[in-house]
């Protein structure tokens, strides 16, 4: 007979292994972002939000749970309890990595757009002062003197 604590240990590994891909994506996010390969980028993303749901759903597997008071629980036997609690504890630890990783991985993206930001200000300097340039130059002469003097 499966008990509900059966259940429960294999919701929280299914969530640590949902939650140590995010965790590879956002390595690779970061560098992509170091790269400026944004169209890379975008793919990453769009998985990792899939796995995100995944999480999501499998948080609201998990709700039923946090309601009951965890030394209630009937285990099948002491070693899948401390690993299940064990697991819990890593998936904690892991979720704040992930979103120690997540903030740099903005600050590197924010870094990259004012690089960017700059490069197109130089860009359109660099091309209103050729337009001054060209503006200030007199033509060129194209007329020919056929007025001689001998």
């Amino acid at each position: 007979m499966a008990l509900d604590t059966d259940r429960l240990a294999e919701l929280v590994a299914q969530k640590y292994q949902l939650l140590q891909s995010v965790q590879e994506l956002v390595l690779r996010q970061g560098e992509l972002i170091h790269k400026g390969e944004m169209t890379a980028l975008l793919e990453v993303l769009g998985v990792k939000q899939r796995l995100l749901e995944e999480i999501q759903a499998v948080e609201q597997q998990l709700a039923p749970f946090r309601q009951q008071a965890p030394q209630s629980r009937r285990w099948r036997n002491e070693l899948l309890r401390q690993q299940t609690a064990a697991l819990v504890e890593r998936c904690q630890q892991l979720l704040a990595e992930i979103l120690q990783q997540e903030k740099h991985c903005e600050t590197q993206l924010l870094r990259r757009r004012e690089q960017i930001v700059g490069e197109m200000r130089n860009l359109c300097t660099s091309g209103q002062m050729l337009l001054a340039y060209q503006a200030a130059e007199p033509a060129p002469q194209s007329e020919l003197d056929l007025v001689s003097e001998q």
